[in-house]
């Protein structure tokens, strides 16, 4: 399979999945026809593992993980009250938090994990140990994906440099979920497998501004229109 899909392209991909999924959320409310509503939650489902996989991508080139991490707290923050409203319709709501605080958390158990095993592979039982806690306490705190967006960000690194391990495992991990919308998820390994490996041109501060002003406005038309 040709590698034609830029970094642009998968992230405009990813972009439009989210929305979509994000809109089927809001607008259900407003007498969504079933089969609309699933066709676009399906449609949605694309977005977490494109995500996942630029997550790691981004831990492999960024010249600094202490602040790669940072801008994702801090992007995580901002969103978080977009977030409730887009999604539960209130300003407040502690009992699920967005997908960036499981993706910081992710880079922060990668970033951990790299530097014990540089150390010796006698410390691979203890990178299980962190790794198990991570996906522990992303599962108590209520974060977006919990577990298996951990688990997600560590197979797209860690077995990058072997596809067949790296797309089974992923799949797996996908539809572990067991949601029937999420049954198709593992499609978005066919435009992450051509992906070109390239930096795309898009500006950094796009995608970071992206995720929150679009679940404001959601959260907005939800608070105050439906």
């Amino acid at each position: 399979m040709k590698k034609i899909i830029t970094s642009d392209m998968l992230k405009i991909i990813g972009i439009v999945s989210m929305l979509s999924d994000h809109c089927a959320v809001v607008f259900t409310d407003c007498g969504l026809p079933e089969w609309i509503y699933w066709t676009m939650r399906g449609a949605g489902r694309l977005a977490f593992p494109i995500f996942a996989y630029f997550i790691a991508q981004g831990y492999i080139y960024t010249h600094s993980v202490a602040k790669y991490v940072a801008r994702l707290f801090i992007t995580a923050l901002i969103s978080e009250i977009p977030y409730n409203m887009a999604v539960f319709g209130r300003v407040w709501y502690f009992g699920r938090n967005n997908i960036l605080f499981t993706f910081a958390l992710a880079l922060f158990v990668l970033w951990i994990s790299d530097r014990l095993f540089k150390k010796g592979r006698g410390y691979i039982p203890v990178m299980a140990v962190i790794a198990i806690w991570a996906m522990a306490l992303s599962y108590i705190l209520g974060l977006d994906y919990s577990w298996r967006c951990i688990l997600l960000v560590a197979i797209f690194y860690y077995a990058r440099e072997y596809p067949p391990v790296m797309y089974t495992s992923a799949a797996i991990v996908m539809i572990s979920g067991g949601s029937a919308a999420g049954l198709v998820t593992p499609l978005s390994l066919i435009p992450i497998h051509m992906h070109d490996g390239q930096k795309g041109r898009l500006p950094r501060i796009f995608i970071q501004l992206f995720y929150p002003v679009h679940l404001l406005v959601l959260g907005i038309v939800r608070m105050l229109l439906i």
